[in-house]
């Protein structure tokens, strides 16, 4: 059976490869690294082999083969279908179809030592010139139409836009070939200046797709959370139009958010418990009391009173340590092979002259006093919502603790005070940036991803999801309420865990607010050549721009 379909539109993005067919496994010799850094080399022993030779090699794979045996050797070709994410997962394969459930039940994305092959096969109209961007899990070879065009070989994930290559496609079928040794691929066509070119190709499916699962928790889930629609997008063009529908969301994004936690009248007042000198700034750590009689570390990195430019920074922290982020520790453990390392971000925007205050976010570094296998962050999440609150609304109180607290340095001008931070860090950058004015302009980084993969993906955390905001509205929503005050949107190239394509959209929907507002060029939209990590130069520049 050959079937076709067009390629698929994933977020506003087109031409994504969308009918995978796998052969394999093979052994694939890997010589174990047990602390890989992001980028290193891979090694494995029988990488560079052609495992498809009792099959006419890989130069010679033109179209689907037919399922058969060469030699005692099995070659079955199994199709896997994408419907509605174009980044192929054998582990979400798996969990979708049962078939591949025996398949794959012995192997998992962190130890696998087996290697594979998925071909794509693309219809093309005529004879075109176009563009291949793709990513594979650590990398992988590639072949079109017969011809070997890439080879790379390191430890990372799919990387959504990672790798572009130029490409010529033939009249008729096209064949792309990838080599892979871990969870997946995902790759995409472009035809410059051609539109109509692109929408005319086709993929052609070979073979029976597997059923997919029907009993189950999770699949029919995922399955029916795409098929939502956002509710409540702005539609308008003008700053009336703005208004009004900021104060209508607005009123149903705090509701979503829930209460904030009820204090004490009278509250311990902060206490001073280090002081530390280093370079070209001082480290002081505070302790602020919360509800329950509870302590939160903060940081104040003040800048020494040459370097001081007038301006506040408050940073969120995300997944990590936070004694890290002030630089009060040195990270152990992989880092990236090449480009600068920012694990320091708080640090590095002292020592660019802003006056920096930081908390130790409720899960992490000091504050996790849990010690099971879940994700804390859920955890916490649920405990919150049995009291009626929600862990993003009782993130929020804390940071308005420390923005008091900032308030009552004289140094601190409360016209200047900025709110920026990364991962989960970014996520409470522009959920606690929407929630009021307090912060004057508000910097994410590597923190923007939809909901519906939230929901699908089984991505995310209680830190990162609000309650009942989705399908009503998403994050572009959410972004919107920022309007009209100065925002940055930043993304790392050479992240694998927020893909550009849902970055672009999303900050798309954010700048139809700020046109409509007559303010666009209060929205910078930065994609930058680090993977996921903090870029303090684009954050200096932006904040001495607008504070």
């Amino acid at each position: 059976m050959r079937k076709k379909r067009k390629l698929m539109t994933w977020d506003r993005t087109p031409g994504f490869l969308c009918d995978w067919h796998m052969c394999g496994w093979f052994d694939s010799g890997l010589q174990h690294n047990p602390e890989p850094n992001l980028f290193d080399k891979k090694v494995s022993l029988r990488w560079a082999e052609d495992h498809l030779a009792p099959w006419g090699g890989c130069a010679n794979i033109r179209d689907v083969p037919k399922p058969g045996k060469v030699d005692g050797l099995a070659a079955d070709w199994t199709l896997v279908p994408l419907s509605w994410d174009p980044r192929l997962s054998l582990l979400r394969a798996r969990s979708e179809y049962p078939a591949w459930e025996p398949r794959l039940k012995d192997l998992h994305p962190d130890a696998w030592h087996k290697l594979y092959y998925v071909l794509a096969v693309v219809e093309a109209p005529r004879a075109l010139a176009a563009a291949l961007v793709f990513s594979g899990w650590d990398g992988c070879r590639l072949w079109v139409n017969g011809v070997q065009k890439f080879e790379e070989h390191s430890y990372h994930h799919v990387i959504v836009d990672h790798e572009r290559i130029d490409v010529k496609l033939e009249p008729g079928l096209n064949t792309f070939l990838f080599q892979l040794d871990r969870d997946g691929i995902c790759a995409r066509l472009e035809i410059p200046g051609d539109a109509q070119a692109l929408d005319d190709l086709r993929s052609v499916a070979v073979g029976e797709p597997p059923a997919p699962r029907e009993i189950a928790t999770f699949a029919p889930m995922s399955r029916y959370a795409v098929g939502l629609k956002v509710k409540r997008p702005f539609k308008g063009s003008t700053p009336d139009e703005l208004t009004k529908w900021q104060k209508g969301f607005g009123a149903h994004y705090r509701k979503c958010l829930g209460p904030a936690p009820v204090y004490p009248k009278k509250r311990p007042e902060p206490q001073l418990i280090e002081t530390q000198a280093c370079e070209g700034h001082s480290r002081r750590r505070f302790h602020l009391a919360c509800e329950g009689g509870g302590r939160i570390p903060a940081w104040v990195l003040q800048p020494e009173a040459g370097r001081f430019n007038g301006r506040t920074m408050v940073i969120v922290h995300g997944h990590e340590n936070p004694r890290r982020t002030v630089g009060a520790d040195v990270p152990q453990g992989p880092r990236i092979a090449s480009g600068k390392q920012t694990h320091n971000y708080a640090e590095l925007m002292a020592q660019r002259g802003f006056l920096t205050f930081m908390i130790n976010e409720r899960c992490f570094g000091e504050r996790r006093d849990y010690w099971e296998h879940e994700d804390t962050c859920n955890v916490a999440h649920f405990k919150a919502l049995a009291m009626g609150l929600t862990l993003p609304r009782l993130h929020i109180a804390d940071l308005h603790l420390l923005y008091d607290f900032a308030c009552t340095f004289k140094e601190v001008d409360p016209q200047r005070i900025g709110l920026s931070g990364l991962s989960g860090g970014g996520t409470m950058t522009y959920v606690a940036g929407a929630f009021d004015d307090r912060f004057k302009a508000v910097g994410v980084f590597c923190g923007l991803i939809r909901y519906a993969d939230y929901a699908a993906n089984d991505g995310g955390c209680g830190m990162q999801t609000i309650p009942g905001l989705y399908p009503t509205g998403d994050v572009g929503e959410v972004l919107s309420l920022i309007a009209p005050r100065p925002l940055l949107l930043g993304q790392g190239r050479l992240d694998s865990g927020f893909p550009l394509p849902r970055f672009r959209s999303m900050a798309e929907d954010a700048r139809k607010a700020y046109k409509a507002a007559g303010v666009e060029d209060r929205l910078q939209v930065s994609v930058f050549e680090l993977a996921h990590q903090y870029d303090p130069d684009i954050s200096a520049e932006f904040f001495n721009k607008w504070l």
